[in-house]
């Protein structure tokens, strides 16, 4: 008997590597940003500007973004979009030469530069988890989700020193040129390799597309076919997920922002110290995110089912994460108050399989529409966190931003509790079969 060929897993991977990808398009003007600024004489406050550009256009984007994957299909969407990442990465590398061009001043400029860019990132994730959803049976989607996200983890520890390398031994408009090629090259391998659902690849053999489509109806083919989005509007079910995810999010976060600065400033860690203790929670979460997203995957056909299965991991990572941080925070040792936080980190991130696969099942036809709306309440909680907890820590103290952190978490938690995985919000609420099932209808 032949077996089952493994292209889902290969799509998967290279979702993965678009991640990295994408996240070398944005890292690259964090690190470049003082050597721009000398350039062009820019203030730290008109650098925070082009970096709120970014976030405005990534953020209003999500949802119309996932749209599009929806109606479009994810392989056609995410080649034009990485393929304007590497447009518009260029053009940052080109700022100086464009504004004598066109007369605009460089911040402005930066700025619109920036806010396109962001609209172009935003499908990065929507459409990933569309693709997600094609490609992967219910029971392997949370560590397929936790595969692509991991992307974010090995982009975060190798990026940063390698976009500094550049920076020092080229020059910082020379590390714009170089993500801008790896765009292009991962543009073009995507387009020709993928395709939107596995009965259109050749590779794909009978035994994956009956794994793949067991435990859905009409061969799997509904799942390309959006419809209105109202009935996920109306989901107050999928409205408790995005919520749990924007607190959780916040408390992410923290740790994206604040993390170094912490060390640096509260602890008195080295500069140098501190940068290298800064990647290991990356290198941490990227087992974590895999991992969280395995385990869910593990337990939904176990007794626990659907409902618990996928509740479990979410909210021991969040309650952990929780206690974390409030041990974290009273630590005096800035070495070991740098080992449990990263562990904190990693237990917040082993969540997100868990929750773009209960988007997934929740969301009827248009996951790229759910998935849009997920990460836009992710990143409002983004939005918030880096300013609203200096300003606990200004007024009442280090440890206590970090307890309310805590709190956040275990808010995230909670609101699990009244999320069902099991259900759909299209036409009503339908059950989600679990493969034993599937299998036993099928059979």
């Amino acid at each position: 008997m032949n077996a089952a060929s493994r292209i889902r897993w290969k799509i998967g991977s290279l979702l993965c590597g678009v991640v990295v990808v994408n996240f070398f398009q944005r890292v690259n003007i964090s690190v470049a940003a003082a050597s721009m600024m000398k350039d062009f004489h820019l203030t730290q406050t008109q650098m925070g500007s082009v970096f709120s550009a970014f976030v405005l256009g990534y953020t209003i984007f999500q949802v119309p973004g996932g749209m599009l994957a929806d109606r479009f299909g994810p392989r056609r969407v995410l080649g034009w979009a990485t393929a304007s990442w590497a447009l518009f990465t260029f053009f940052t590398g080109m700022i100086g030469k464009l504004s004598l061009l066109t007369g605009v001043d460089v911040l402005n400029a930066l700025m619109v530069l920036r806010f396109v860019f962001g609209i172009c990132e935003a499908p990065m994730f929507p459409a990933g988890t569309r693709a997600v959803a094609n490609w992967f049976p219910f029971s392997e989607r949370a560590q397929a989700n936790g595969l692509v996200i991991t992307g974010i983890s090995i982009g975060s520890f190798l990026m940063p020193p390698l976009v500094s390398w550049m920076v020092l031994r080229l020059s910082w408009q020379s590390s714009f040129y170089v993500a801008a090629g790896f765009a292009v090259l991962m543009a073009i391998v995507w387009s020709l390799y993928v395709r939107d659902m596995p009965s259109q690849h050749r590779a794909v053999n009978e035994i994956e597309l009956h794994h793949i489509y067991r435990d859905r109806g009409q061969n799997g083919q509904s799942a390309a076919m959006p419809t209105s989005v109202l009935p996920q509007l109306r989901n107050g079910n999928l409205w408790r997920l995005v919520l749990s995810y924007a607190l959780s999010g916040y408390v992410s976060y923290v740790f994206v922002f604040w993390f170094y600065l912490y060390l640096v400033q509260v602890k008195h860690l080295d500069q140098a110290e501190s940068a290298w203790l800064t990647t290991v929670p990356w290198v941490l979460a990227a087992f974590t995110t895999f991992g969280g997203g395995y385990l869910s995957d593990r337990l939904i056909i176990t007794r626990l089912r659907m409902d618990w299965g996928r509740r479990i991991v979410p909210m021991a990572c969040q309650i952990g994460a929780a206690v974390f941080l409030v041990i974290g925070a009273r630590v005096e040792n800035g070495y070991l108050a740098a080992a449990v936080l990263a562990v904190c980190t990693a237990l917040i991130l082993g969540v997100e399989g868990p929750y773009w696969a209960t988007a997934n099942q929740i969301s009827g036809k248009n996951v790229g529409f759910t998935g849009g709306l997920l990460n836009t309440g992710g990143n409002l909680g983004g939005v918030i966190s880096p300013t609203l907890t200096p300003l606990i820590a200004q007024h009442f103290g280090w440890i206590h931003a970090l307890d309310f952190a805590g709190l956040v978490a275990l808010g995230a938690a909670a609101l699990w509790l009244s999320v069902v995985p099991s259900k759909k919000g299209e036409e009503g609420y339908r059950a989600v079969p679990l493969p034993q099932e599937a299998d036993e209808v099928s059979g």
